[in-house]
């Protein structure tokens, strides 16, 4: 069992430190553990649990976006 401190959370989850918090409040990530007065962090094995948990991207699962096109809502043309 290993101790996943919050600066070591991207390089082991691929989440940032905020995601991860945003998450755990929603609780849809593992909790943080108290570990000292002012230090906290996650245990491996349940965020390995988690990462096993997420869903798998294939091609019958991603929503194809044509060549070129741009994300978020249209820009108004003065």
């Amino acid at each position: 069992m290993k101790v996943i401190r919050p600066s070591e959370i991207k390089d082991y989850a691929g989440l940032s430190k905020n995601s991860a918090f945003r998450l755990e409040k929603l609780n849809l990530f593992p909790k943080r553990r108290q570990l000292g007065p002012s230090a906290v962090g996650w245990i491996s094995t349940e965020i390995d649990e988690w990462l096993t948990s997420r869903p798998v991207i294939n091609a019958d699962n991603v929503r194809q976006v044509a060549v070129g096109a741009k994300r978020g809502r249209p820009r108004k043309i003065l």
